[in-house]
């Protein structure tokens, strides 16, 4: 990897931990999980169990890069406007998807996951959907405010990127990146990677009202490294007290990336861009990996993440991560040959 002096890679991580106990009795979510073939002029899903109120009940991404995976069986190299693609939840009864205009005729794929809280009204686990947005960032404006209201504490929210749409029929993997996160109770930042193309990110922001939710935030800066840890603190945009995390077995880790926003076409390769996140060597770390196939010669090996030995390997265009067994009695690793 060439590494360009004024390169600009962004992860903002959003760390969400719960108390299990709370889930010893009933619970007090219902998740449904969907998969669809949308075609460029977007469509809907209307099949799935309606929730109560959506309000109370979001879409969540599940396709990497939070776009789509593509057209189902095609080995065909696609475009960033082809891949992307959004969802939102838009009624009680109805999944909304949207495409980018001109991008390829054939169907992509969508997998969405909806959460929704069936609890108590104020309970332990409650969560209140804030809003939902379309945010546009077009050519070299590539960071704007999205003005919100009827926020409690932003430090609770997490602003979850369900899409982003880009005009980009090149490769074009920067122009499909983006990090959100709140600076205040009524101000939303949004960002996106390269400084040309026409971008839309859609976001929804919840809150985590209930008094067993624990959020935290992380932002790793302006980097051009590989690796990295980002320190999770108390506040919305990243800032605050650094907070431990009080068991990563109760905690989910929500991740957003931005691509360098000085540039276009210089770092736009998928292998570039949205890298994996794991706990770090400490309570109050989060791992940002970004490996690239050349970084292991041979798609095979041993890399250091967050001061963890793993092995590395790379198949299928994707990179596993296996953990190396150390025997705690004479230190020592469990090596592959």
């Amino acid at each position: 990897m060439i590494i360009i002096p004024q390169l600009r890679l962004r992860a903002f991580a959003l760390l969400l931990t719960v108390t299990l106990s709370a889930f010893a009795q009933t619970s007090d979510y219902n998740v449904q999980h969907l998969q669809d073939n949308i075609p460029n002029s977007g469509g809907t899903n209307t099949g799935f169990t309606a929730v109560s109120s959506i309000n109370n009940a979001f879409a969540l991404a599940n396709n990497n890069r939070k776009v789509t995976a593509g057209v189902n069986g095609s080995s065909s190299s696609l475009a960033a406007d082809d891949l992307s693609g959004a969802r939102v939840l838009t009624a009680p009864n109805t999944l909304t998807y949207y495409r980018q205009s001109g991008s390829t005729g054939s169907n992509t794929r969508f997998n969405t996951s909806i959460w929704e809280y069936i609890g108590p009204v104020g309970g332990v686990n409650e969560m209140i959907i804030r809003g939902r947005y379309a945010v546009s960032l077009n050519g070299a404006t590539n960071s704007v405010t999205q003005a919100l209201s009827g926020i409690t504490n932003a430090n609770d929210c997490i602003p979850f990127i369900t899409g982003i749409l880009t005009n980009d029929g090149a490769a074009g993997a920067d122009t499909g990146t983006a990090i959100a996160y709140l600076e205040n109770n009524t101000t939303l930042r949004v960002q996106k990677g390269s400084n040309t193309n026409n971008v839309t990110v859609y976001v929804t922001v919840v809150e985590f009202t209930g008094s067993n939710w624990t959020v935290l935030h992380g932002d790793s800066g302006n980097t051009s490294g590989d690796t990295g840890s980002i320190t999770l603190r108390d506040g919305s945009d990243g800032t605050g007290t650094a907070t431990n995390v009080s068991a990563w077995s109760d905690a989910v880790i929500f991740s957003h990336h931005r691509a360098d926003n000085t540039a276009s076409g210089v770092n736009q390769a998928i292998e570039d861009n949205w890298p994996i996140m794991a706990p770090g060597s400490n309570n109050q770390s989060s791992l940002s990996a970004q490996l690239l196939n050349q970084s292991v010669p041979g798609g095979k090996g041993y890399v250091s993440v967050g001061g963890n030995l793993m092995y590395a390997t790379y198949t299928s265009g994707k990179w596993t991560f296996e953990p190396v067994l150390r025997d705690e009695d004479d230190n020592t690793y469990e090596i592959k040959f």
